[in-house]
């Protein structure tokens, strides 16, 4: 009988529920990740974070000013900055006209449910990547690095799928139809199940990868954290309609000082809190999968972040902004 619970206890999948193991990660990180390593499951906290994120985006997008947010979307992009004027004001000129067209709840459900999409996509592709950097050092032999890859292209093709339907949506019954919007998030809906679905499928074949994936899906948690945050913002200043969702935390250093140099003041707005602090989960979480140093775990943890950074400096060189 002894031998049957232990077995039960030990069996894949079993241990603490979702829940458990989120707030575990923001309590006691060391203690929940080697729980989540030894017992990998890496979906249930992706829906979770997705449920999370939509009803945020969704209770944000029904205040926003959405032609302020855009017109300083399109001003503010990197490339645009580099473009005349008259083709700077043309394109704010089209988007305003093609948000006129939508109400406020389309262009929040719109808005909403894409974000989804891309969200699964980069948390896959995390996995993946910090899978590729793991196996090239020699400490996950086990995992099966070109399956991994072979099946994040697979989901590629969804996205180009969903991306196709998306333009014929729009173009088939135009943005101010209730038929667009339908079509775009059934569309969106069902690439995102596929998404999930052909991910897990080669997780489950591939435990070591099942348990990157799931150090980097339970990582969630901060972002929730973040979350609970940007909701009493929202909650809290009426003004924050006519800010884009991802100025709403002031959470950098770079948001309160400013030196006004470029390069450094780059510098600053790339010294997050919430990236900082999730980044320390996941160099907990891939040394208990790994079996690593903390300091080797901390390198290849950082080393994409820290590109990353280098190339927003590089471009604050060259352009001064």
């Amino acid at each position: 009988m002894a031998d049957t619970v232990q077995a039960a206890a030990g069996a894949p999948g079993t241990g603490k529920g979702v829940a458990a193991r989120l707030i575990g990660v923001i309590t006691s990180p060391g203690e929940a990740m080697r729980e989540i390593v030894s017992k990998p499951n890496a979906a249930p906290p992706l829906v979770v974070y997705l449920v999370c994120i939509s009803l945020l985006l969704m209770f944000w997008g029904m205040r926003a000013n959405w032609e302020v947010i855009v017109t300083d979307q399109i001003e503010n992009f990197p490339l645009m900055q580099m473009a005349p004027d008259q083709a700077k004001d043309q394109a704010v000129q089209q988007a305003v006209e093609r948000i006129r067209l939508q109400t406020r709840t389309q262009l929040a459900i719109g808005n909403a449910t894409n974000a989804l999409l891309f969200i699964t996509a980069f948390f896959h592709l995390m996995a993946v990547f910090y899978a590729t950097l793991f196996v090239l050092m020699g400490s996950l032999t086990s995992l099966r690095l070109g399956r991994a890859w072979l099946q994040f292209g697979l989901c590629l093709l969804l996205l180009i799928g969903w991306g196709i339907v998306q333009f014929i949506a729009g173009t088939a019954f135009g943005p101010e139809s209730q038929s667009a919007t339908m079509l775009a998030v059934t569309s969106t809906l069902l690439a995102l199940a596929g998404w999930i679905w052909l991910m897990m499928r080669h997780a489950r074949t591939d435990e070591a990868f099942h348990k990157i994936l799931s150090v980097c899906t339970y990582a969630t948690a901060i972002r929730l954290v973040g979350m609970v945050v940007a909701a009493t913002i929202i909650l809290a200043n009426p003004a924050t309609s006519e800010i884009p969702f991802e100025k709403l935390m002031k959470s950098s250093v770079g948001s309160w000082v400013s030196l006004k140099i470029p390069i450094l003041d780059a510098l600053l707005r790339s010294l997050d809190v919430f990236t900082l602090w999730l980044l320390a989960i996941l160099t907990i979480g891939f040394r208990a999968a790994t079996g690593l140093s903390a300091g080797v775990a901390a390198m290849v943890t950082l080393l994409p972040w820290g590109v990353i950074v280098l190339i927003k400096l590089a471009w604050a060189a060259a352009t001064g902004s």
